[in-house]
């Protein structure tokens, strides 16, 4: 059976003088009877996340994995909603995280 995906919450990108800021986009993969969540956001979309979660008829504990694509905070910081869900990130990015450059300001720091 092929994997099958659905964005929950569609990314946006805010620009403004001086810079931009970014949310990611949050998707639920369906594969083998298992969800996965590609990314699971910024605290500014949980109500986002949860709500169409909710509409789906699912939540937080019907999530089996956490696929990160990379531990920016607007990619991430929802994690808390899936506290026993494993999850699944690159090596480099892994090995990133322990030891983030100073003056990163998109990487939390207690990850």
């Amino acid at each position: 059976m092929p994997a099958t995906y659905d964005v929950l919450v569609p990314g946006s990108s805010l620009a403004f003088e001086g810079g931009f800021f970014g949310i990611s986009s949050i998707c639920l993969v369906e594969a083998g009877g298992k969800r996965a969540l590609f990314d699971c956001g910024h605290g500014t979309t949980r109500g986002l996340l949860l709500n169409a979660l909710s509409r789906r008829g699912l939540n937080p504990a019907d999530i089996d994995l956490l696929i990160f694509s990379h531990a920016h905070f607007d990619h991430v910081l929802n994690m808390d909603l899936f506290p026993d869900v494993p999850i699944l990130m690159s090596r480099d990015e892994a090995d990133y995280i322990k030891a983030p450059i100073e003056d990163d300001p998109a990487t939390p720091r207690y990850l």
